[in-house]
């Protein structure tokens, strides 16, 4: 009885006990984490490398740029003979752009420092490579490898072993350990294996070769055919032996010198899944290298798309979505920049392209415009229908990445949050005041973008409409795009705007769309070279809904009398840019709530042209320019059509240059007319009356005015209605 109550009390405390702890496991199969996707693999460092300290010495001038190339070749193989303050924990993901730094450089090197370099470029089954004579070397006779107990007869050789995919495309080389006896060992026979298993079930070899229309440079006798070669390098643990200090890289591609083919390194201790990305990574380099895009100029399109490839093959392992943190809340890091984390993260251009245009030839044709001596820039233009610039603004507003601007879709239902809001170069601007506000965008370089948040914080009916002017100070005077996040105080209904080609855009506050709550301004410089300086966007406040902007042309003719022109007229034109806003508010109880006081400005170019004078001579007029400001008062008009109303001039400027007069005789000469024109100002304008009125807007004449009047002084032409318009 004793026995069966201490069983059952056994039984009772590890139910007890396994129940507890699946309750309490947040990983457990229907647990809340259960949804959230994996972490994606991991393999970037995630401090200083080797490649960092050394290249910190370059610029400190404790080396020089050959010493830096060098000891970065020593590094990636984790040769001793490199200093050892420069081995870290940190391992690199490939080579940080070393080899086309020195495919750049190399003919520039030293024969000192060619010499000690060239074994590191040499395949690892040629006997002069630096890792063949480290694996084939009798263990007690070189310091590369640590003494163990079987050393006296252990004799690595080096890669010769290997084994093909199905298709006999590519070949997985690995070594063949031979001990005193002659008995062989296949070393890293089961990371080979898994190798090819992977290739033969993704068929990425086809995927690349459909996708680009072409295969990898054949390499004739090296690497023993013409098939891609693919060695796994590493610690050969056990009784065997083991690098001195391991080497550095998870893979890495590395052109054969002097050839346009080339080979492939990967790591014998990767992680299954790291083995699967990186094989596809390495081997798209292989097919890259058909290609003209070489140099540091092109290191972000290669490492992108080579990281874009990773998804293109394995779309739901997500090992591309690592590098998304040190790209998206970096829009202050140019596109093209040679940066060894940022490199990686610019798989989302093409990711967004190939989304964007719904086709993967868009990565083909940007490599196909490299060999016509573009870089791959250059190239966008030729892959896709629209400009760079129109494709960089929209991609900078997809690096937004929050509602309403959650673009991005992955094959694997999951995209992280990253936002370009989040990043150093975001700001944020509040208007609690009517009072003008200046919103300045930050020193932009080539292809880079900001976001600034802008709040509304004035007080309900404090003003009635809000403006974003002068715009053109951004994208026209500097070439500069702007799209623009609403969020109307309704929720629910954000909408987007391209502002690139507007000179200000305003808000009516009576409009409950237009009743912002915030506007997130999405800044960008779309040109690969130039920057963009510091800039001024000006917010502004008016008591109006309702403002007047208006351009207008005008073909007309000028009477100038038989005794000037032998025709008595000139054939030529008019052109007025009118704009301005309601100064003062509307009487209470106003029918329409546009009928206050009114200040406009106006530019005004005539163009009389040329025409045939008396005695033969012919004279040209270059165009004259009159400018100022008219203010007139509504509401001293009635609430209908027909009634008039003062109108007062400040400001005014005029500008009559000289007439070109040529007779025949002695060229062109001048004569000036300007004597007396200053009187031309003063006599332009007149009152005014309105001709329509509505809900919408109304519509002034200015009959008495020798600018809007379309005949007067000898001018004929259409007149010109000035417009109250709701501004939009």
């Amino acid at each position: 009885m004793k026995k069966s109550n201490i069983l059952i009390a056994i039984i009772l405390v590890a139910v007890i006990t396994v129940g507890y702890f699946l309750l309490s496991n947040p990983s457990r199969p229907n647990s809340s984490n259960s949804n959230k996707p994996e972490a994606p693999i991991s393999v970037m460092p995630k401090g200083p490398t080797g490649h960092d300290l050394i290249e910190q010495d370059y610029k400190d001038e404790a080396i020089d740029y050959e010493t830096y190339l060098t000891y970065r070749v020593q590094y990636v193989f984790g040769d001793s003979s490199l200093p050892d303050k420069y081995f870290t924990d940190e391992k690199s993901f490939e080579d940080d752009g070393l080899f086309e730094d020195l495919e750049e450089n190399y003919d520039k090197l030293s024969v000192k420092n060619k010499e000690i370099i060239e074994p590191f470029l040499k395949r690892p089954d040629d006997p002069d490579s630096f890792i063949n004579k480290l694996y084939s070397e009798e263990k007690e006779k070189t310091a590369w490898f640590i003494q163990t107990a079987h050393a006296a007869g252990d004799r690595p050789v080096a890669f010769k072993g290997h084994i093909s995919t199905a298709d006999n495309l590519v070949k997985v080389h690995f070594p063949i350990i031979v001990d005193a006896e002659g008995n062989e060992t296949k070393v890293n026979f089961d990371v080979a294996k898994e190798i090819v298993k992977n290739l033969d079930n993704n068929g990425a070899y086809d995927q690349f070769k459909n996708l680009l229309n072409l295969e990898p440079q054949p390499d004739g006798p090296l690497g023993g055919d013409d098939k891609v070669d693919i060695y796994v390098v590493g610690d050969i643990e056990g009784k065997y032996a083991k690098l001195s200090k391991g080497l550095t890289f998870s893979g890495v591609n590395i052109r054969d010198r002097g050839k346009n083919t080339n080979f492939i390194l990967l790591r014998n201790d990767l992680s299954s899944d790291e083995l699967k990305t990186i094989t596809v990574h390495e081997l798209f380099h292989a097919f890259q290298r058909r290609f003209n895009c070489k140099g540091k100029k092109n290191i972000w399109w290669l490492e992108g798309s080579a990281t874009w490839s990773e998804d293109y093959i394995y779309p739901q392992m997500n090992s591309e979505q690592e590098h998304i943190i040190n790209f998206i809340p970096e829009p202050e890091v140019s596109l093209t920049l040679k940066d060894k984390k940022h490199v990686y993260g610019s798989y989302l251009f093409p990711f967004y392209l190939t989304q964007k245009y719904n086709d993967h030839e868009v990565v083909r044709k940007i490599f196909y415009s490299c060999d016509l001596g573009m870089d791959a820039i250059d190239g966008v233009e030729k892959a896709v229908p629209d400009k760079l610039k129109d494709v960089w603004s929209d991609f900078s507003l997809w690096l937004f990445n929050t509602e309403p601007v959650k673009y991005f879709k992955d094959e694997s239902g999951f995209f992280p949050d990253d936002s370009s809001s989040l990043g150093e170069n975001s700001d944020q601007f509040t208007m609690d005041f009517p009072d003008p506000l200046t919103i300045d965008t930050a020193d932009l370089k080539p292809l880079t973008s900001q976001v600034i948040e802008v709040y509304n914080g004035l007080k309900k009916g404090e003003v009635k409409r809000i403006d974003f002017a002068d715009l053109r100070n951004f994208t026209k005077n500097n070439g500069g795009r702007i799209k623009a996040i609403i969020y109307p105080k309704e929720r629910g209904e954000e909408y987007i705007e391209d502002w690139s080609n507007r000179e200000k855009r305003s808000f009516c506050l009576e409009n409950k769309k237009e009743d912002i709550l915030q506007v997130n301004l999405i800044v960008s410089n779309p040109d690969p070279k130039k920057s963009i300086e510091k800039t001024d966007l000006v917010m502004e406040t008016h008591q109006s809904c309702y403002t007047i902007n208006q351009s207008d042309h005008r073909e007309a003719s000028f009477g100038l009398g038989v005794s000037f022109a032998e025709s008595g007229s000139s054939k030529g034109s008019v052109d007025v840019k009118t704009w301005g806003d309601m100064i003062e508010e509307p009487k209470k109880g106003a029918k329409y709530s546009y009928l206050g006081k009114w200040k406009i400005h106006y530019d005004y170019v005539e163009d009389i042209g040329s025409y045939a004078g008396v005695g033969g001579c012919t004279y040209k007029h270059k165009p004259s320019k009159f400018s100022g400001d008219l203010i007139f008062d509504l509401r001293e008009a009635a609430e209908e059509t027909g009634w008039g109303f003062a109108a007062q001039s400040e400001n005014l400027k005029f500008n009559i240059p000289a007439i070109s007069v040529n007779c025949g005789i002695g060229g062109d000469q001048s004569l000036d007319l300007s004597e007396g024109a200053d009187e031309v100002p003063q006599q332009v304008h007149g009152g005014g009356k309105l001709i329509e009125l509505t809900e919408d807007g109304a519509k002034v004449e200015f009959s008495m005015s020798y600018i809007f009047n379309g005949s007067i002084l000898g001018k004929s032409a259409k007149p010109i209605l000035v417009e109250i318009k709701r501004e939009e």
